[in-house]
């Protein structure tokens, strides 16, 4: 856990305003009027406040060893001109780095990259994009079917499953997309090719 020294200021600014309050009459009678327990009280009070502003504002999950050092960044992914939303991506380091990278996008074509599944940023450095989007059309009611454990209503279900980017980009072997990550780099553009609709096998 790593600690600042100086808690937030609202914190403190909502700590002073307690004491504030509490010196006032009537709440002064908590504290039976008298002098040497208002401030002991008081003082117990603000560190109170100073411990939980810590504790909010200065505990961070701890980091695996050898994590390298991230950069915030988000990739734009475009399909002939347009976002392409639902779009799963996965960068490989080129330096053989196995830490999992990658991001989601959202209906914008935009992906905040992560490392480690968790830590908003990547490193820096050189990477093969892959990119791959799929639908499973009929899945959620197969599943319904299966968490029933009415199997003969589930074989009857046709799921369809229909890949929307090219399968050269499904592999760091046959991705043609590379992209190097500088340290200031926000964004960064990637074409995920021709659009496509290719029917895959429904594993059951």
């Amino acid at each position: 856990m790593e600690s600042l020294i100086l808690p937030d200021r609202s914190v403190t600014v909502a700590a002073l305003i307690w004491l504030n309050i509490f010196r006032r009459k009537p709440y002064n009678n908590i504290f039976n009027n008298d002098p040497m327990k208002n401030r002991i009280q008081n003082f117990g009070v603000l560190l109170l406040f100073l411990s939980f502003g810590q504790l909010m504002t200065g505990c961070k999950e701890p980091r695996p060893d050898g994590f390298p050092e991230i950069h915030p960044v988000t990739l734009h992914v475009t399909q002939e001109g347009k976002p392409l939303g639902e779009a799963a991506i996965s960068l490989f380091a080129s330096d053989g780095s196995t830490w999992s990278i990658g991001g989601t996008t959202d209906n914008n074509g935009n992906a905040q990259i992560t490392t480690h599944g968790k830590f908003v940023g990547a490193p820096l450095g050189q990477f093969k994009v892959v990119i791959r989007k799929q639908i499973n059309e009929g899945e959620d009611e197969y599943n319904e079917a299966m968490n029933r454990q009415d199997l003969a209503a589930a074989a009857k279900i046709d799921v369809k499953v229909f890949a929307y980017v090219d399968d050269v980009y499904n592999s760091p072997q046959t991705t043609p997309v590379e992209i190097e990550i500088k340290k200031g780099d926000k964004v960064i553009e990637i074409d995920a090719g021709t659009s496509v609709k290719i029917q895959k096998e429904f594993l059951r």
